[in-house]
């Protein structure tokens, strides 16, 4: 029966991720047609371009979905996934147009986009509202509940029961267990004590229980967590345990197997699968579109640095990247030849608190070096680094060698747990007008944040923050 139903959960989830591949094409098909229409000419005619287009942007907006969690089940969560939704079609419609640059079908233009975007998010939303109404319904009947055991009494089963009953969708507590003197020290109000974790066998035999939630204390009564998960698992019946245990710094990430033993995997701040496939996806379209859209930029900047001052287009310099692996950054050169081994000399002019090196007026930079700077011109050749992985679009800016080196606070290294970007909090954020434990916070903050939606705010906050030039020197 288990499996059975496991397998109609799988079914329901494939057809409805099939269901947001076909809202997507129809709203396609619709806009094309309204704009053949409008223009008084022939629908699109087949060719390579369109079929690979419409291949990678499917994908593309399938990754946007699953990376923004719209397919993961709401039950414990409670909440309708409104922002799920918004943020999966946005960074879809972002990746879909990337391709296009790229593609370049015939009458697919950018303007078909934005309005396949909003047609196909609207479709998608409104379908999603009648099927959560569908459930509520259900559920307030009587059907579609999840019965569930608490395994555990006391202060910390009766919080995690009010955190049930506040923000879980669709479940029944059926009542808890624990041993006698544990149920009699600290019950848990408002559903019955059924038990000792010993007759747990006979109550999972006896009852409709589709999952047992664990709450005992991991130190105390490892004992009795190892009996309930084992009886649970005789039964072929779920078990959820809060990992809480660890604190609330450390979250379960995953849990791997390594030579038949399985090993758990924790992580301060864990990003799903899915939001890093659809990041990386959205890096590589993004960032390929933008090179090639920029080449002409490129080449004039080039020109104008050559003649500006003697020495190469670019500066390249060894920064610290994810888990502090070092890579080299490409940027504009904007400073004068052997910058770098002048900066010793000018540390006591150093503006910036904290361990980087900031002078407002850096005699180093040259007359077009200053111009490029407070454009954020001369961070364009980071795109490289993005389309090649070293980068993302969106993270902590990464920092140079000396910069690291004096770091103080271990709390501030756990900025190299995510891949480094080319904007992030700090950027739309005041960006050198900042100090640097606020750099440092608002880094952490990302982190602990991070998602697709709010990547999408980030890069749109960014256009404002370069063009208003505030704290870029």
């Amino acid at each position: 029966m288990v499996a059975l139903k496991a397998l109609y959960r799988q079914l329901a989830l494939r057809a409805l991720q099939a269901s947001d591949l076909a809202v997507f094409c129809g709203a396609l098909a619709f806009v094309l047609r309204l704009e053949a229409g409008a223009a008084g000419t022939q629908p699109l005619t087949p060719s390579w371009a369109l079929f690979g287009w419409l291949a990678a942007s499917l994908v593309a907006w399938h990754l946007a979905l699953a990376g923004a969690r719209v397919y993961r089940s709401h039950r414990l969560s409670g909440g309708f996934p409104a922002l799920e939704i918004l943020s999966g079609t946005s960074m879809g419609a972002i990746g879909v147009g990337a391709l296009t640059l790229l593609f370049q079908p015939e009458s697919v233009r950018l303007n078909v986009i934005v309005h396949v975007w909003w047609i196909s998010a609207l479709t998608i939303f409104l379908a999603r509202m009648v099927l959560w109404g569908f459930l509520v319904s259900l559920r307030n009947r009587g059907r579609n509940l999840r019965f569930a055991l608490i395994v555990g009494a006391g202060p910390r089963a009766t919080d995690f029961l009010r955190r049930i009953r506040e923000t879980a969708a669709g479940y029944h507590v059926i009542g808890y267990v624990d041993d006698p003197a544990q149920a009699d020290s600290g019950s848990i109000p408002g559903i019955e004590y059924l038990g000792a974790v010993d007759t747990l066998p006979r109550i999972l035999s006896g009852r409709v229980v589709d999952e047992v939630f664990v709450v005992l204390p991991m130190w105390s009564s490892y004992g009795s967590i190892a009996k309930a998960i084992h009886h649970c698992a005789e039964q072929g019946i779920s078990v959820r345990m809060p990992s809480d245990v660890f604190g609330d710094a450390i979250r379960v990430h995953s849990v791997d197997v390594i030579g038949g033993m399985p090993v758990l995997s924790l992580a301060s701040s864990p990003a799903s699968t899915w939001y890093l496939v659809g990041k990386r996806l959205i890096d590589v379209a993004v960032s390929a579109s933008l090179l090639l859209l920029l080449a002409p930029l490129f080449v004039a900047v080039a020109i104008l640095i050559k003649l500006d001052s003697p020495g190469p287009v670019f500066f390249v310099q060894k920064r610290v990247g994810m888990n502090k692996r070092q890579f080299p950054l490409v940027k504009f050169r904007t400073m004068q030849l052997n910058s770098e081994a002048m900066q010793a000399r000018l540390e006591r002019l150093n503006e910036a608190s904290g361990a980087v090196f900031k002078i407002r007026d850096d005699p180093r930079v040259t007359r077009l070096g200053r111009h490029l700077r407070s454009w954020s011109i001369d961070e364009l050749p980071q795109l490289f680094n993005v389309l090649v992985g070293q980068m993302s679009l969106v993270g902590p800016r990464p920092l140079p060698l000396r910069d690291v080196e004096r770091f103080e606070l271990d709390w501030q290294r756990r900025r190299f747990s995510a891949r480094p970007g080319i904007t992030c909090l700090w950027q739309v954020g005041g960006r050198s007008s900042l100090g640097f434990d606020e750099w440092m916070a608002l880094d952490l903050r990302y982190i602990d944040s991070r998602c697709l939606l709010l990547d999408l705010k980030i890069l749109w906050r960014t256009i404002p923050a370069v063009l208003r030039k505030t704290g870029a020197y």
